[in-house]
This record gives C-alpha cells, sequence and structure tokens, in this order.
C-alpha cells in the first residue's frame, strides 16, 4: 500500500497452540529449522499483544484530517414593538379639517389589528392609534379624501369580509385628528408574534472538532485503555461500601420509627374532612364578584365609545328610549335599520348614535332594529335624514 512504502515490518510467524512449555518444546525439536530464522517458545497472551500492537501502529500510519464542523442553531425572530405607517400618519394629522376618513373600526386586540392589515394590504393606507381611558381599544382609520362622495367611492372598493364584520363609516378627519391629538402618547404595543416571516436570530452555536481518514472520511475514535483498580484501590472502595450500607441501614430504622408514631387518617375521616371543605365554600360570594364584573366591564365599554364619538355628538342612547317589540300590527311605515345579534345591539346603537329606537326578537339570538313609526314614508324619510350617513344607506322604509 502507498502510504507503507517508506517503513520496514518485521513478519512474525507463530506456530501451534500448546497446553504446556514441554509440549511446545517437544513440537520444536520436530521442526525443520532455517538458520536464517529465530525461533522461539512465547506465551499466546504475548503473540496477541504482539498482533495488538501492529494493528495500532499501521492505524498511526494511516493519512488524517482535523475536520471541523460548525453547527448553528436559528429560532423566529421575537415579535417587536408594532408601529402604524408613519408616512401616512403624518399625512393624517396635517389633513385640512374639512376633509374625510373612513372609521374602519375599532378592536381590543393588536394581534387582530396586525392581522387584518396584512390580510388585507391595507397598511400603507391606515393610521392606527390607541385611546380610552385604560388604554384598551385601537382605533383603525383608513384613507384622506377632499369631500364625501371620493370617501363613499373608497368604501365600497373595501372587501365584503371587512363591511360585514367592522361596519366602516364616512366622518369627519377632524373628529379623529381630535382623538388622537388626546391620547397621542400612548404605545401600539408588541403583538405576540413576528408577523416578518422568513426573519431568524442565531440561538446557539456548537462547534465540534473530529479526526476522520484522509481517505474514507471515517471519524477515528480514540483508543481507551482499560485501567484496573489497584489492590490499595480495591480495598479502600470496600471499606466505604460497608461504611455506606451501614449508614442507610441506620436511616431506614429512623424512618420506620417516625412512621410508626404518625396515626394515619382512616379513609372515612378523610371523606368526612373533604365534605366540610366543600361545604365551607358554597357561598354566592362567586357569583356576586361575576356580577360586579359584568356591571363594570358594561359600564367601561360604554365610557370609551362615548369618548371617540363625542366630538360628533352628545346624544347617548338612554334606556327609556329603547322600546322593546315582540308584535307589531299596525297600517304604519316604519324605518328598518339593520337585523343583527342580540349580543352586538349595545355596540350597534352606541357606535351611530341611534335613540328613540325600537326593538324586536328573531330567530337565532337576533334582533331586528327600528325607527320608530310612521304615518307616512314622507315622514319616515324626514327623520331617517337626521341620522349618520351609514344608517341612511342601510335602512329601509317598510310597511308594517
Amino acid at each position: 500500500m502507498d502510504e507503507l512504502e517508506n517503513y520496514k515490518f518485521k513478519s512474525v510467524l507463530a506456530y501451534g497452540i500448546f497446553e504446556t512449555n514441554d509440549a511446545a518444546k517437544n513440537a520444536l525439536k520436530e521442526i525443520k529449522k532455517d538458520e536464517n530464522k529465530e525461533y522461539k517458545i512465547v506465551s499466546l497472551k504475548n503473540i496477541k499483544n504482539l498482533y495488538k500492537n501492529y494493528i495500532d501502529g499501521y492505524d498511526e500510519l494511516k493519512p488524517k484530517e482535523l475536520v471541523e464542523t460548525r453547527t448553528i442553531k436559528l429560532i423566529p425572530k421575537p415579535p417587536q414593538e408594532y408601529f402604524t405607517n408613519e408616512i401616512f400618519k403624518e399625512k393624517f394629522i396635517n389633513a385640512k379639517e374639512e376633509y374625510y376618513t373612513i372609521n374602519l373600526g375599532t378592536l381590543s386586540k393588536l394581534d387582530d389589528v396586525v392581522r387584518l392589515m396584512d390580510s388585507e394590504n391595507l397598511y400603507d393606507n391606515s393610521f392606527i392609534f390607541r385611546f380610552g381611558r385604560n388604554k384598551e381599544w385601537i382605533k383603525i382609520v383608513y384613507g384622506i379624501y377632499e369631500n364625501y362622495d371620493d370617501a363613499k367611492i373608497a368604501l365600497a372598493s373595501l372587501s365584503p369580509d371587512i363591511i360585514n364584520k367592522y361596519f366602516p363609516v364616512i366622518e369627519s378627519i377632524k373628529t379623529k385628528q381630535d382623538l388622537f391629538e388626546k391620547y397621542k402618547d400612548l404605545k401600539l404595543g408588541t403583538p405576540t408574534f413576528s408577523n416578518k416571516k422568513g426573519e431568524f436570530v442565531k440561538m446557539s452555536e456548537d462547534i465540534k472538532t473530529e479526526l476522520r481518514d484522509a481517505k474514507t472520511k471515517a471519524p477515528i475514535k480514540k483508543k481507551i485503555e482499560e485501567v484496573k483498580p489497584t489492590v490499595e484501590e480495591m480495598q479502600i472502595k470496600e471499606k466505604v461500601d460497608v461504611k455506606q450500607e451501614a449508614i442507610e441501614k441506620m436511616e431506614e430504622e429512623i424512618k420506620t420509627s417516625v412512621n410508626e408514631d404518625i396515626k394515619t387518617p382512616s379513609l372515612e375521616e378523610k371523606v368526612e374532612k373533604t365534605k366540610a371543605i366543600i361545604e365551607e365554600k358554597k357561598t354566592p360570594v362567586i357569583e356576586e364578584k361575576i356580577e360586579k364584573r359584568k356591571t363594570a366591564v358594561d359600564e367601561d365599554m360604554k365610557t370609551s365609545l362615548l369618548e371617540e364619538g363625542k366630538n360628533e355628538s352628545k346624544v347617548l342612547p338612554k334606556e327609556e328610549n329603547k322600546v322593546e317589540i315582540q308584535e307589531l300590527k299596525t297600517n304604519n311605515y316604519i324605518v328598518s335599520i339593520a337585523k343583527i345579534k342580540r349580543n352586538r345591539l349595545d355596540f350597534f346603537i352606541n357606535r351611530y348614535q341611534l335613540d328613540k329606537y325600537e326593538t324586536r326578537n328573531l330567530e337565532n339570538d337576533k334582533v331586528e332594529i327600528f325607527l320608530g313609526m310612521f304615518d307616512n314614508e314622507d315622514k319616515a324619510l324626514e327623520v331617517l335624514g337626521k341620522y349618520h350617513p351609514y344608517i341612511q344607506s342601510i335602512a329601509k322604509i317598510e310597511k308594517e
């Protein structure tokens, strides 16, 4: 082989395996000897060691290479603080007060805002800011328009998903400029996920150096020789084992004696104790807390909605203005506003500042909202004209 051409080797030939030295000597006498060779009786152990040294020496002569492997572990880039589009923000703040914008909606979770911006591609033309007494609401306004007609065209171009889910409306841009001015120091915060896909950061780096065969590329393992303990080390280990056994036996005796002094309660006693604890916890406190919390949340939401719309109108829907109608059996005209889920009724009424409204129960936990009852269609149109443009666009005049 090429790598061995500059090395000299000594050949050793082993003959036979004998149980005794005399048997080996008798066999040696019968062998026809060559004058140029050395004949010697050796133990089988020595022959094995010679062969092992030959194999180890041969491996050492093989060409080797030192290879460094670098493993870098990457993880997705963590979420960063979210900001509205700064270019559009400056345009919005400095827009003329007589301009219009589209009030896209009010959300409570920043994650939902980020998903909406990404899925509908609205970010570049939207202004997003926080408001509310407890910083709990996030306002989204879309676009800047010189007149109402331009804003109406932009509103119609929004996706059906946005229109049906968020009820976007056209409003004076000044009202939202004033609202932002009041809460301009609030930050949007950080979402729970990163909206920048494909970005990673290094978490760890592992460097491994390995010796390989230069030809086969197979790793070369270090040979570890077995080291046998000396007689003195064996004696010390036996003494330690005896001492450890005595300590464990003593600890077990102490544990047994302590357990005997402790009375274990019976199954019946455990059951009675559990029943007593359950009886103590039977109190209406939890129900009272839930009711108080529900009332507080309703009041808080109502206050935040009022604050958003107070620049447009200070008329709030009052409980005495609401008349729930189960059956309408007249020949008069009514203005049907919308058919919505009952749990969105309060939000809808506050959102569009409806007063003196009426409701009628429908199937699937829905309600229909009306505006009064009128003698003729002209009277109904006259009243409808006083309400928000969006209400005018969706309302229907019907004869009962």
